[in-house]
């Protein structure tokens, strides 16, 4: 299944959906599309509630998301994850790279810090 990115604004952050399978496949298009809001020091949601598979490579590609937002000014949460992949994030200290919450009006209540 290809991956399908779907962008909206909610307030002064940018929230988006990501859905299908994110592995190195994937890659190409994930970074076309994050990688300009992130270098406008956005604050992102990025909503993975409609994602069925993580593999290390995207999780890495996010991680670098993370820090570009932050050189710029910008702010990465991540909302959605299923609880084997917050098992995965939690495992790699990930959680201390960008935040995790439940959901995206849970994000956007909070500051755009690390968890």
């Amino acid at each position: 299944m290809d991956l399908q990115l779907t962008t909206r604004e909610r307030g002064d952050a940018v929230v988006v959906e990501l859905v299908g399978e994110l592995d190195l496949e994937a890659l190409p298009p994930l970074r076309s599309h994050l990688l300009p809001l992130a270098d406008d020091g956005a604050r992102l949601v990025l909503d993975l509630s409609g994602v069925r598979f993580l593999d290390c490579s995207t999780l890495g590609a996010l991680v670098g998301l993370c820090e570009r937002a932050r050189e710029r000014g910008g702010r990465v949460r991540v909302v959605g994850l299923r609880p084997r992949q917050r098992a995965v994030v939690r495992f790699f200290g990930l959680e201390e790279v960008f935040g995790v919450a439940g959901t995206v009006a849970e994000a956007l209540q909070g500051e755009f810090d690390p968890a």
